[in-house]
């Protein structure tokens, strides 16, 4: 009985923490064309394939603006998914954005678990699961270490393959 009462508990409380992030409609495909008609998203590619200055402006542009004159990259790659004119050159872009976001929820199920682990180890002496509870918080603490590495190493070959 009192197991199944932390099960519960631990069952709450994971379904306490994923509500918000239900709630925050993060993608994994990049938002912001919404805003703009076909014909703008089109004369924004088609200005990137044209000129090599305005790409490396739209890809360094990280603010979100709502402008047409310089878009931020999210709004760019959305543009491109939008429109369906997507070139070689941007795949690099859409990779490093896709690994960003998993590492996103990478480092998300890693404090999970370690809340997980917390109450593991705080009920552990009604349970018996101190040693759950303490290995789950550290392969959660390595786990979370690693997403961290990752978004390191993921921005700096991102950055050596597109200047």
């Amino acid at each position: 009985m009192k197991k199944a009462a932390a099960i519960l508990l631990t069952l709450i409380a994971s379904i306490a923490m994923l509500i918000p992030t239900a709630l925050a409609a993060d993608t994994i495909l990049p938002q912001g064309a919404e805003n703009f008609t076909d014909a703008e998203c089109m004369t924004i590619i088609s200005s990137a394939n044209n000129d090599d200055t305005e790409r490396a402006a739209y890809m360094a542009n990280t603010e979100c603006t709502l402008s047409t004159e310089n878009p931020c990259r999210e709004e760019f790659l959305s543009c491109g998914i939008k429109t369906g004119d997507i070139h070689l050159w941007m795949l690099p872009y859409y990779i490093t954005y896709i690994i960003e976001f998993l590492i996103g929820v990478a480092g998300l199920i890693s404090v999970l678990f370690v809340i997980v682990g917390g109450y593991y180890y705080a009920w552990g002496g009604v349970t018996e699961d101190k040693e759950k509870g303490k290995k789950a918080v550290m392969y959660a603490l390595i786990g979370l270490a690693l997403a961290s590495l990752a978004w390191i190493i993921v921005n700096i070959i991102q950055t050596q393959l597109t200047s």
